[in-house]
């Protein structure tokens, strides 16, 4: 249980139970953690525009690297025949004894519209647009139990057992903004005021133009928008779109008791039951269209999760009959879960990511990532472990100045992982992340450039520019797959917290609407230097970010292709 997400409420349940006397400076720091949670600034006074605006400005402020926000809402339908079940028991001939086969067949589809800020290593991103999903399962079960008359009701309790299969398909797809992270003038790491002033002035511009209500020409929208930024060799314009697919496998088992409602046809009882669930995650971004910026990533991963659940479950069920009147027993139309508590026994993943970032069309090394996540802290340990030379080395010049910096270097990871370890819960990634060698992601340029003349070239065989553009994109793989290609940067711990509401319709046809609000930060980081953050001020950034814009025409910035922003 201690390794749970551990929440101002847990905290308090814990107080209490420990009979710890309101004095205690226990209550104190728990007040002082409750406004940590959720700070004067961050909270939205009234539900208006202005409200929305600054809290948007307010929590740009406050988000730390690595940080991430996504709102969203929207719609969520499908058909589900989870519960339907016939009781063969009077067919069989067995007496008091319930045995009935299971049919799970589910289609579900949402849409929802979507708001995400997050600070990635390259750039301050927003991305305004829409995530549309569809999940598909099929799978099978049977129930064997007892039944008997209780309380003037017919009773029945049994085991069921079920597997299924399934896939999820996400299309997340939008405009997406971005202010590019530039290195300070001091040397001292990234710029993050720079960063912010940036989004901040998006933000801005956003709410200002709609504080007339929706803007009715998308074009005219567009063509403000580059006046103001365009010359901002710091903010790019792209469309993005994301697809991501998960195959899913899942089996459980639950015991239940039901009883029946006297007159109705109606039945409720408590259920308790394990369930395992293993998914594979491919998740693919072709790249950008337009904008000074672009970004191609690929994921893949794996997830096992096992869980323990318990609470009230009901049913509605009918008796039917054969044509010769032999008695089938009863047939379960659904059932539908109310209130239920959830508790993760165990939680293991693994997953892969790169992603190239280009400006201007030229990679940016620095900005081009390895990662390899980790849900499960011994498999992350196992990991940095078997690797332990090469995060010495990287940790070997942090502690230069030292007397002896292998020593340092040793003790230094020592500490981290044995921190990691103290502190960590369900809700926590573990990364090892790794950034682009420079002469690689020259190398790479390089082979773009070529393929790019090849293909330009009119004179060759169309099958010969086919052919060696194949070719050269084979190489480029070759390059990425090389385990000198990359470098180690960084270690470091993800938080992930979120909710969701639905409200409506879940009992065979689900129609609801859904509210989610999902977030994710930094909690701790050894890399081998220190972070940055910007020797500025939040105002002296914004007046530098105005000073470098020159005077931009109107005309002008109208009759500029919206590919060159």
């Amino acid at each position: 249980m201690l390794r749970q997400p551990l929440s101002l409420k847990w905290l308090s349940a814990w107080g209490k139970l420990r009979g710890l006397p309101p004095e205690a400076p226990f209550w104190g720091r728990l007040a002082s953690c409750r406004e940590l949670q959720r700070p004067a600034d961050l909270r939205l006074a009234s539900r208006s525009r202005t409200g929305a605006h600054q809290i948007l400005r307010s929590l740009i402020d406050a988000m730390g690297s690595s940080a991430r926000v996504r709102l969203s809402d929207g719609f969520h339908g499908g058909i589900t025949t989870k519960g339907l079940s016939v009781n063969l028991s009077h067919l069989l001939h067995l007496a008091g004894i319930p045995l009935g086969p299971r049919l799970l067949l589910e289609l579900q589809r949402s849409r929802s519209a979507v708001l995400e800020i997050g600070r990635a290593v390259h750039a301050g991103e927003i991305l305004i647009g829409t995530d549309q999903r569809q999940r598909c399962k099929a799978g099978a079960g049977v129930i064997v139990g007892v039944e008997a008359q209780v309380l003037g009701g017919h009773g029945r309790c049994g085991v069921t057992a079920e597997a299924a299969m399934g896939s999820d398909v996400r299309t997340p797809s939008g405009v997406l903004l971005r202010v590019a992270q530039r290195p300070s003038e001091d040397g001292d790491g990234p710029d993050d005021c720079r960063v912010k002033a940036g989004m901040q002035e998006i933000v801005d511009f956003l709410f200002e133009q709609s504080h007339n209500g929706e803007p009715s020409d998308s074009d005219a929208l567009f063509n403000r928008f580059a006046a103001a930024f365009f010359d901002d060799p710091d903010i790019s314009v792209s469309w993005a779109g994301q697809k991501s697919v998960v195959g899913e496998r899942s089996a459980s088992c639950s015991l239940g008791a039901y009883v029946q409602v006297p007159g109705t046809r109606l039945r409720f009882g408590p259920v308790i039951g394990v369930s395992a669930e293993e998914s594979n995650l491919v998740q693919h971004n072709p790249g950008d269209e337009g904008g000074r910026m672009q970004t191609v990533s690929f994921r893949h991963g794996f997830e096992r999760d096992v869980h323990f659940g318990a609470g009230l479950n009901g049913k509605i069920g009918g008796t039917t009959h054969a044509h010769s009147g032999l008695s089938v027993g009863d047939i379960a139309l659904f059932n539908g879960g109310l209130p239920e508590w959830d508790f993760t026994l165990s939680r293991e993943s693994q997953a892969s990511k790169v992603r190239l970032v280009r400006e201007n069309g030229v990679l940016q090394p620095l900005s081009c990532l390895c990662a390899i996540e980790f849900n499960h802290v011994d498999e992350y340990a196992a990991a940095v472990l078997a690797s332990k030379s090469q995060w010495i080395a990287m940790l070997v010049l942090k502690y230069a100045a030292s007397d002896d910096p292998k020593r340092c270097a040793e003790q230094a990871l020592e500490e981290h992982l044995a921190q990691v370890r103290c502190n960590a819960r369900l809700n926590q990634q573990f990364v090892q992340r790794f950034h682009l060698r420079p002469e690689i992601a020259r190398l790479i340029d390089r082979n773009e450039q070529t393929a790019d003349l090849i293909r330009a070239n009119e004179h060759l065989d169309p099958a010969a520019r086919t052919h060696a553009c194949a070719l050269l994109q084979t190489r480029t793989a070759e390059l990425l797959a090389r385990p000198d290609a990359w470098q180690p940067v960084e270690l470091r711990v993800i938080e992930r917290t979120g909710s969701s509401r639905r409200r409506g319709l879940l009992l065979a046809l689900h129609l609801a609407t859904e509210t989610t609000v999902e977030g994710e930060r930094k909690l701790v980081a050894l890399n081998g230097q220190d972070d940055g953050s910007g020797s500025k001020s939040a105002p002296d950034a914004a007046g530098a970010l105005a000073t470098r814009r020159n005077d931009a025409n109107m005309t002008m910035m109208q009759d500029r292709r919206a590919q060159n922003f």
